[in-house]
C-alpha cells in the first residue's frame, strides 16, 4: 500500500527527562547577517518546511518601500546561505501583514489577505519547483483582514483563521478536503477572545490545539487561549489571563518542552528585546527566559518558527529602533552552544522526522546509546497495527499496512522512550 502523504513535525516526547542535556534558556546564535538575503522589512510571513528542511520568507515591506512580493528560503542543515525562490507565473500581489502557514499533507504554504490584499487564499507548492495557486474555497468566505492568524490543524485537514484587523474575533475553519480548493465554514465557539489583531498562534502537536497569545484591542493583551474542538467539550479555554502583555512580538511552539516560547514585541513605546516562556503542561505558567550571547536586540512585527532537528527557535528581520532588520536569528536550546571542552551531553531518545513511503514508515531518529530498538505503531483506538525489533540505527523502515488516519508511534531503548503521531493518507 502506498502512502500519498503524512503529518510531519507532529512529534511529541513522552519524558521531558530524555532533553536533559539541553539548555531551557537557551543561547542566540547568528545564522546570516543583514545583507546576505532578504531586504530589511517586517510583516512578511514565515514558515518551517520539514520535508525540505528549510524555512520560506514571503512578502512583508517597510514604510518607506511599501511592500514585496518576493519569496526566499534558507536552509537549515547547511545552515544557509539564503536563496531567492522565482516561482512561475502567476504570483499573488505583493503584500504585507497576511497570515501564512504550512499545509502538511500536501506539502505547500498557504497565505491568506494581508494589508491592502483581497480576501484570498494562495498555495505555494513546495514539492517541485515552486509554483503558485489561486485557490477559490466554497462557503461563506472571512473577508478582507490584516494582521490575523493562519495555522494548520493537520489531524484534522483544516486550517484554523483567527480575528485581525478589518475583521472580528471570529473563527473560521478551511476544510481542505471538502471541494477541490477547500470550504470556508465559520466556527461560534463561545467562550472566545475578545476582539483582536497582531496577535501569535502556532499549533500544539501534543495537544491538537491552536495555541493564542496577546495582540492589541486599544491595549496590549496579556492572555493565553488554546482551541480544540475535536471532543464534545472542546472548544477555546482560557489557560492564562496575565502574564507579559505584548503586541506585534513572535513565537513558536517549543515541541521537546511543550511550551510556547515569545520574543519582543512592544508595549507602546517601548520596544521589547525580552524572552518568555509559557509550559502548556498543568500547571500553566510563564516563565522569563534569560538566554547566552548578545542576541538580536528589541524589535517587533517578526516571526518565528521551531526547527524540531536542531532543538531552536529561528527569527528573522523585524522593525527595530530607528529601522528594519534583515538578518536570521537562532535561539538555540540543545545545550551543544557554547559548551565546555570535556562537558558530557546526557544521551536523549528522539523521533526527529517521520515519512511515508512506499507501504511503511520512514524514522529519523535521535539515538540515547546502543541499545537495540523497540518501534510500534498503534491506531487511534489503541490497537497494534505494526511493530518492529531492530539494532540501534538512526534511520528505520517500519513495514505498516494501514489505511488513512492517524497513528501513534511508540519507539523504546532500554530505559528511554519517545512518542510521536503521524497521519497517513492513501
Amino acid at each position: 500500500m502506498k502512502h500519498r502523504a503524512l503529518l510531519l513535525a507532529s512529534v511529541v516526547l513522552l519524558a521531558f527527562a530524555s532533553v536533559a542535556s539541553s539548555d531551557p534558556n537557551g543561547a542566540w546564535v547568528l545564522l546570516a547577517p543583514e545583507g546576505s538575503g532578504p531586504s530589511p522589512r517586517e510583516g512578511y510571513v514565515m514558515v518551517y518546511d520539514p520535508v525540505g528542511d528549510r524555512v520560506i520568507v514571503h512578502g512583508g515591506g517597510t514604510y518607506a518601500s511599501d511592500s514585496y512580493a518576493d519569496l526566499w528560503e534558507f536552509p537549515l542543515a547547511t545552515n544557509g546561505p539564503w536563496q531567492q525562490i522565482t516561482p512561475v507565473a502567476p504570483v499573488p500581489m505583493r503584500r504585507m501583514y497576511h497570515a501564512a502557514t504550512y499545509d502538511a499533507l500536501r506539502q505547500r504554504m498557504l497565505i491568506h489577505g494581508g494589508m491592502n490584499a483581497p480576501d484570498a487564499v494562495w498555495a505555494l507548492a513546495l514539492s517541485g519547483a515552486a509554483a503558485w495557486d489561486s485557490l477559490a474555497p466554497g462557503g461563506p468566505r472571512p473577508g478582507v483582514r490584516w494582521w490575523h492568524s493562519l495555522v494548520d490543524d493537520p489531524v484534522n485537514d483544516r486550517v484554523l483563521l483567527f480575528a485581525g484587523a478589518g475583521g472580528s474575533p471570529d473563527l473560521f475553519e478551511l476544510q481542505l478536503g471538502a471541494g477541490a480548493d477547500g470550504t470556508w465554514v465559520p466556527l461560534f465557539p463561545n467562550p472566545a477572545p475578545g476582539t483582536r489583531c497582531c496577535q501569535e498562534a502556532a499549533y500544539d502537536p501534543a495537544t491538537f490545539s491552536m495555541v493564542i497569545f496577546g495582540g492589541w484591542s486599544g491595549d496590549e493583551l496579556e492572555d493565553l487561549w488554546a482551541y480544540n474542538d475535536n471532543g464534545p467539550a472542546g472548544g477555546w479555554t482560557l489557560l492564562l489571563a496575565s502574564g507579559p502583555d505584548r503586541v506585534d512580538h513572535a513565537a513558536a511552539i517549543d515541541h521537546k518542552r511543550h511550551r510556547l516560547v515569545t520574543h519582543g514585541g512592544e508595549v507602546y513605546p517601548t520596544m521589547l528585546a525580552d524572552v518568555w516562556a509559557a509550559s502548556l503542561n498543568a500547571p500553566v505558567a510563564w516563565t522569563q527566559l534569560t538566554p547566552t550571547g548578545t542576541g538580536p536586540g528589541a524589535r517587533s512585527e517578526h516571526a518565528a518558527v521551531y526547527d524540531p532537528i536542531r532543538d531552536r527557535m529561528i527569527l528573522f528581520g523585524g522593525r527595530k529602533p530607528g529601522g528594519w532588520g534583515g538578518d536570521l536569528w537562532a535561539l538555540d536550546f540543545s545545550g551543544t552552544v557554547g559548551v565546555s571542552p570535556g562537558v558530557a551531553i546526557a544521551p536523549r531518545l528522539a523521533i526527529e522526522r517521520a515519512s511515508a513511503q512506499d507501504g511503511a514508515i520512514l524514522l529519523d531518529l535521535a539515538l540515547a546509546g546502543a541499545a537495540p530498538l523497540r518501534v510500534e505503531i498503534l491506531d487511534v483506538a489503541g490497537r497494534r497495527v505494526a511493530e518492529m525489533n531492530a539494532e540501534a540505527s538512526a534511520q528505520l523502515r517500519v513495514p505498516v499496512a494501514a489505511g488513512s488516519g492517524v497513528y501513534f508511534l511508540r519507539v523504546r531503548q532500554g530505559a528511554h522512550e519517545a512518542r510521536g503521531r503521524i497521519a497517513l493518507v492513501r
